[in-house]
C-alpha cells in the first residue's frame, strides 16, 4: 500500500488520518480565536488614556465630556463598532459632522471607535 491508512501513535493505540487532521484543525482553531481580539474586549489603561486624549482633541466641544450628548439618546448612525468607525471616517457634514478619515489615523480611529462603543454601552450615571 503506498499511503498507509493508519498509524500507530506513541501508545500503541491506532489513529487514522482523518482523525489526526481534525484534532489538529481544532487546535489551530482554538489557537486563533484565543488571540484574536474581540469586538467587545475592553481597551487597557494606555489605550483608554490615548483614546480619550483623541476624544478631547477633536470630539469634545460638540459631544460633550464623556460623550455625554451621545449617550444621552440613541446613535442616529448604528451602534455596531464599524458603524461607529464609519461615522468616525466619514462624517455626515449636512448635519454638521465633519470627516476625520483625513485627520486621524487607522490605529486612532479603531482606538476611538472602541472608545465611544464602550462608553455608550455604559449607562450614564444619573446626578
Amino acid at each position: 500500500m503506498r499511503y498507509k491508512a493508519f498509524m500507530n501513535n506513541p501508545k500503541g493505540e491506532i489513529v487514522s488520518r482523518a482523525s489526526r487532521f481534525f484534532m489538529g484543525l481544532s487546535l489551530l482553531v482554538v489557537a486563533s480565536c484565543t488571540s484574536m481580539p474581540s469586538q467587545n474586549q475592553t481597551q487597557s489603561t494606555e489605550q483608554v488614556a490615548n483614546a480619550r486624549e483623541i476624544y478631547n482633541t477633536n470630539c469634545r466641544s460638540c459631544h460633550g465630556e464623556e460623550a455625554v450628548r451621545l449617550r444621552s439618546e440613541p446613535l442616529k448612525h448604528g451602534t455596531s463598532l464599524e458603524e461607529i468607525k464609519n461615522s468616525i471616517v466619514n462624517g455626515y457634514p449636512d448635519k454638521g459632522m465633519p470627516s476625520w478619515g483625513n485627520v486621524l489615523e487607522n490605529e486612532e480611529v479603531d482606538l476611538l471607535a472602541t472608545y465611544l462603543k464602550d462608553l455608550y454601552d455604559k449607562p450614564l450615571e444619573k446626578e
